[in-house]
């Protein structure tokens, strides 16, 4: 039926996307090239990486390790004050690093991945592996949203806005020079979302459920609403499995600490008014 319709109006059959992994293949040299420009600018601007950001990380997965899962969350307060638990300060100058310690706010998952590398890398070395993986995330980040956008213009106008756009906020910069790990959670959520629009419902909802962060979970009620069945079965069977998985790494004992925290951070959002001691 599509056929005769584009017969008889005169009009060719709408241009066919290319396959992700041409254009992967297309786009390949422009992830080393700007990554390398990137780390080449902020050396020559001599930008310290902080890497603050990634710290709790590997400080939670360093108590987790230990067995003192009792120091993965810190102690719930009346007012969330973004303080880490007390024995942190002393881990974190171990670990040669200077500055404000962050509390650890993952689900505890990420804590046992995290206890796990770091039995083959210290934190310095790892920070130095984000500050070069990071930026391809972000630049792999634009590639997947130009496909899922259906944008008319090339990949290279796209990326290359995308980037100067994404360069110029502070949510951007920060997250560079911080090393976070919202970069590799905002990744997978927007392979998600072209995953969804490529028609490959699976591997959407599995891309969904592996960034282990609750506020993606959004996207998979929006899967169920619009009838995306397959996809959000692939989220929940996904999830399931990563949660069976905090039970053999006994990341399952932080569960109770990590929903106090949670609920201590929802309490301080929804309570504007008060002010800090």
């Amino acid at each position: 039926m599509t056929g005769r319709y584009f017969a008889c109006s005169g009009q060719g059959p709408p241009p066919r996307r290319p396959p992700l992994s041409a254009s992967i293949l297309r786009a390949a040299p422009i992830v080393p090239g700007t990554t390398v420009l990137g780390l080449a600018i902020l050396g020559f601007l001599d930008i310290p990486r902080i890497s603050g950001d990634l710290l709790p990380l590997w400080l939670a997965g360093q108590a987790f390790a230990e067995g003192t899962a009792g120091e993965v969350y810190a102690p719930v307060d009346p007012v969330f004050r973004m303080l880490p638990p007390d024995s942190w300060a002393e881990r974190a100058r171990a670990a040669g690093y200077e500055g404000f310690v962050y509390p650890f706010v993952y689900p505890p998952l990420w804590a046992w991945v995290f206890g796990l590398i770091g039995r083959i890398a210290d934190f310095q070395a790892l920070a130095g592996l984000a500050s070069i993986v990071n930026p391809a995330l972000l630049l792999a980040t634009c590639l997947l949203a130009w496909r899922a956008s259906g944008a008319p213009s090339g990949v290279l106008p796209h990326v290359a806005v995308a980037l100067v756009l994404l360069l110029m906020t502070p949510v951007g910069v920060i997250a560079i020079l911080q090393n976070q790990a919202q970069i590799l959670v905002a990744f997978l959520v927007v392979l998600a979302l072209e995953r969804t629009r490529a028609n490959r419902p699976v591997s959407a909802g599995a891309a969904l459920a592996a960034s282990i962060k609750l506020f993606p979970a959004i996207f998979a009620l929006f899967w169920l609403a619009s009838g995306e069945r397959r996809a959000f079965a692939s989220f929940a069977a996904m999830g399931l499995g990563l949660g069976l998985m905090s039970r053999p790494s006994q990341a399952g004992r932080c569960m109770p600490s990590f929903w106090r925290s949670l609920g201590n951070r929802a309490d301080r959002l929804l309570q504007p008014a008060l002010v800090q001691p």
